[in-house]
């Protein structure tokens, strides 16, 4: 693996908050960042008046290839048109590897534009390092190796399709089926996937005792190709719009459970193809509505949706699966249900939260 990019404390003078940006200088040299990049500022216990800036820099124009460029500014006071940013004083427990807490880092070289191994350099193993180090007084207890950095056996660097899968069954193995314990003593483990949701996928599967039986359906990857990868995630919807555009009428059945209600078939109305056009076309079928006779594209909440597959041509037998596309069988299923246990605690921000 290519050596990592060390972190660099700016320290930074004259800060200012002025139209969305914060600007500062520094031997002479004045930079800025939008305030909507500022991640949360560190504030090292040794000092009671020296905080930490976190920013990320983003280059995703169409006209050069993504960049990422990890800010850091030292400063004695935060500007107080920002001063509700989070303030992070000790590395939280589920990120501090230990005897009790395994942390793991995943980064799937080939998923949506090939961009996680170079955020991981370029971004988080700094980052993480660099509140390690600063903060390293306020976590008690904790093996200064530890607190230098993830170790190296700790990270993952994919290599092909099979290296998240393999993970994941060594990851479920080692705690009996269930990827977090709570309480008792017990280890716990968080695992930092840089992928798509396909490396949640592959997780997900591997928890079955029987992972390593062959698949009924056939994994594809019309959408894994080279001049598909180009353009990330947008190449699903690419692929979708294409299929799409040909018209097939598809032989299948539909079924839905509300909860508390038994099955029924869901009719395929004329519409629906239209619907699924304008969800690729920039989500355009949110809202959508017609005013003839009322109709509209409404949610509702189910337990369980069914698909059966009977076109006798495998091309038309073919569902995503959370990026993963796989071929059915004629008669084949899809079901999609509800979990009634919890095999995962995901980390979100409360941002992405319903409300």
């Amino acid at each position: 693996m290519a050596s990592y990019h060390l972190p660099k404390v700016v320290k930074a003078e004259d800060l200012t908050v002025r139209e969305g940006k914060l600007t500062w200088s520094s031997h002479g040299v004045s930079s800025e960042i939008d305030v909507g990049s500022l991640l949360f500022a560190l504030k090292p216990p040794a000092s009671a008046h020296q905080y930490i800036i976190c920013g990320l820099k983003e280059n995703n124009s169409e006209s050069a290839a993504t960049t990422f460029e990890l800010v850091l500014l030292q400063t004695n006071s935060i500007p107080d048109q920002i001063s509700s940013l989070h303030l992070v004083s000790q590395i939280p427990p589920h990120l501090r590897p230990s005897t009790d807490n395994l942390v793991d880092i995943v980064v799937s070289t080939k998923a949506g534009s090939g961009l996680a191994l170079r955020f991981w350099q370029t971004v988080l193993h700094p980052l993480l390092r660099v509140a390690r180090e600063e903060l390293a007084q306020a976590s008690p207890g904790t093996e200064a190796a530890e607190l230098a950095g993830i170790q190296q056996e700790s990270v993952l660097v994919t290599e092909n399709a099979g290296s998240v899968p393999q993970f994941a069954q060594r990851l479920w193995a080692s705690h009996g089926g269930q990827a977090h314990r709570d309480g008792g003593g017990k280890q716990s483990r968080t695992v930092i996937l840089l992928s798509g949701d396909g490396g949640v996928v592959d997780i997900l599967n591997s928890c079955e005792e029987d992972h390593d039986a062959q698949a009924p359906a056939a994994i594809v990857h019309e959408s894994d190709t080279p001049a598909y990868r180009a353009h990330g995630q947008k190449r699903f919807g690419m692929v979708a719009q294409e299929l799409l555009r040909r018209s097939h009428p598809y032989t299948a059945q539909v079924e839905i459970r509300r909860p508390g209600a038994a099955a029924a078939s869901f009719e395929r109305g004329e519409r629906i193809m239209d619907v699924m056009m304008k969800a690729y076309d920039g989500g355009k079928h949110v809202g959508l509505a017609w005013e003839e006779d009322g109709e509209r594209v409404w949610y509702d909440e189910v337990e369980e949706i069914r698909l059966k597959a009977l076109d006798a041509d495998g091309r038309w037998r073919k569902v995503c699966i959370d990026g993963t596309i796989v071929e059915l069988p004629v008669g084949g299923d899809v079901v999609v249900s509800k979990s009634n246990h919890t095999l995962l605690r995901v980390l979100a921000p409360k941002e992405v939260l319903p409300a």
